[in-house]
């Protein structure tokens, strides 16, 4: 479904406003036999012009997207990144640029989208690249020793300090908070820190939703699994890595790939859809093994690594 663009909309209500004389805000400009006329008319425009502007179920701001459903298909894929080797790519919340690390996640950089796609350097400590996110300070990341790393104003000074803050404390404000440790997945919700996944596989990577409702899971074993925080009950997914929340906590995209023993030989993106409890393949591409998805906060576009490279696409 969708809708006229916001700003068609606001022509087409200034429009109105211009043709009836004024009727919307209680004016006449037309006399005589036509004043009716002109403040029927004024009134149609000025509505279907305003239409435009108020949020319409189904419809993504500016893009046609749906946001009630799960995207079907990726298009207009294009190479953000130059030279060097690159993977685990996420969008910073405005959506101009990607976080990106190196082989073997050594080091922090920074891409702007539209730009000359040669990464900028944050810091170039090995591992530092793992668990990195975008937050509300700047660029959050894990040291060896499970420190938070803090680097404020990442598209400008980029200026780095070790805040000590340790894997299990929740940053200022967190209503929930996740975390591994010795193969288990930790949650830290209403002042308490207790274990929800442990026992039946090595877990070893945790993602928030955007609301906090829900936790993506990663096992070794067993694959990916959604975690209801209000419920307590868990949802497989199944075989997948690298899972990426889609904009409302709808659910999940995440890649699955194929390997021969010593190296992937195929991969492709997938998405899960929390209500229906489905998923679907999103790409299928024998030319691109994707990885490591990422969803930007408008939900209209998404990232990913293949062979070393970062792609943009569109979802639809």
């Amino acid at each position: 479904m969708s809708v006229r663009p916001p700003v068609l909309g606001f022509a087409f209500f200034l429009r109105a406003v211009g043709e009836g004389g004024g009727a919307i805000f209680g004016g006449e400009r037309r006399t005589g036999g036509r004043k009716m006329a002109g403040r029927t008319r004024a009134w149609i425009l000025g509505l279907c012009g305003a239409a435009c502007l108020v949020p319409v179920a189904g419809c993504r701001d500016g893009t046609g997207a749906d946001t009630t459903r799960p995207p079907t298909r990726v298009s207009d894929v294009r190479r953000v990144t130059a030279g060097g080797s690159w993977q685990a790519p996420r969008f910073s919340p405005d959506g101009s640029r990607l976080l990106v690390s190196g082989a073997r996640f050594r080091g922090l950089y920074t891409v702007e989208l539209g730009g000359s796609g040669i990464p900028k350097v944050l810091a170039e400590d090995d591992g530092l690249g793992f668990a990195a996110e975008w937050t509300a300070e700047g660029v959050a990341a894990r040291s060896r020793d499970e420190r938070e790393v803090l680097f404020r104003d990442p598209a400008g000074s980029a200026e780095r300090s070790e805040t000590g803050r340790a894997i299990d404390t929740p940053r200022p404000g967190a209503r929930v908070h996740a975390y591994s440790r010795d193969d288990a997945i930790h949650l830290v919700a209403d002042g308490r820190d207790r274990v929800i996944a442990s026992g039946d596989d090595k877990f070893y990577r945790v993602t928030v939703s955007p609301d906090g409702s829900a936790l993506a899971i990663e096992g070794l074993a067993t694959g990916i699994r959604i975690h209801d925080v209000a419920t307590g009950r868990s949802t497989p997914v199944g075989r997948g890595n690298h899972p990426a929340w889609l904009p409302g906590s709808t659910g999940i995209v995440y890649d699955m790939t194929e390997d021969d023993g010593a190296e992937v030989t195929a991969g492709d993106l997938w998405v899960f859809d929390r209500t229906s409890g489905r998923a679907t393949r999103l790409t299928a591409t024998p030319d691109l093994v994707e990885t490591w998805p990422a969803v930007s906060a408008d939900g209209a576009r998404i990232g990913f690594e293949a062979g070393g490279a970062v792609y943009v696409g569109t979802l639809l």
